[in-house]
């Protein structure tokens, strides 16, 4: 298949881009594969997957720009999900796409890339395997937007999260909040306190 910019077998492989150095490349839809060092010459920021894709592989973004190993591109956009590819996470890009295409989170990823993006999927799509995850995780979850950094998670970011958890009603319930509630003052996160409190009363007056 021959697109402009791009070289595509006829098995929907992605095996080479030989467009420009442009600020953000889409790669078409229908492309399931896209091969080691497919962007290697050139320099770009930013790179939309499209849905089809299935797998990729580990240094499809490896570019000779950056040295030993990296990549110039810093957002990757797929199935409306958006993550940075900054430091060690450019290193599991391929194992963060088998993630989001086949919602498998046994994947070892640290929480700090794995959890941004699985709220993501979960409020995109409010699948049940995701929502079962979140559930069966939930301490943990909510102990990592507590104690997350700034530069991981902003006090506005850590807000937004525990407010929509709440709203979906699925997570946070009467017998276990309370244990939610402790934490959020342990850690003197006044808002997400608030948040919590208020959530236990209507549990209360339901």
């Amino acid at each position: 298949m021959k697109l402009p910019d791009f070289e595509i077998t006829e098995y929907k492989t992605l095996v080479k881009y030989h467009g420009e150095d442009v600020p953000e490349v889409t790669v078409p839809d229908g492309v399931e594969y896209i091969c080691g060092h497919a962007f290697y010459d050139y320099r770009i920021k930013s790179i939309i997957l499209p849905d089809s894709l299935k797998r990729i592989d580990q240094s499809a973004f490896l570019s000779k720009y950056v040295s030993p190993r990296g990549a110039t591109i810093s957002k990757i956009s797929y199935r409306g999900v958006v993550f940075n590819s900054y430091g060690d996470t450019y290193f599991y890009v391929r194992d963060i796409i088998e993630m989001i295409a086949n919602k498998d989170y046994s994947v070892k990823l640290s929480h700090d890339v794995k959890y941004p993006i699985i709220f993501q999927i979960y409020f995109n799509e409010k699948d049940p395997l995701t929502e079962a995850y979140i559930k069966k995780n939930l301490m943990k979850i909510f102990k990592f937007i507590m104690d997350a950094d700034k530069y991981t998670m902003s006090d506005e970011e850590k807000i937004n999260i525990t407010g929509k958890l709440l709203e979906t009603g699925k997570f946070f319930t009467s017998r276990n909040i309370g244990r939610y509630i402790s934490y959020a003052d342990e850690k003197q996160n006044f808002e997400i306190f608030d948040m919590l409190t208020e959530y236990q009363e209507n549990l209360k007056n339901k």
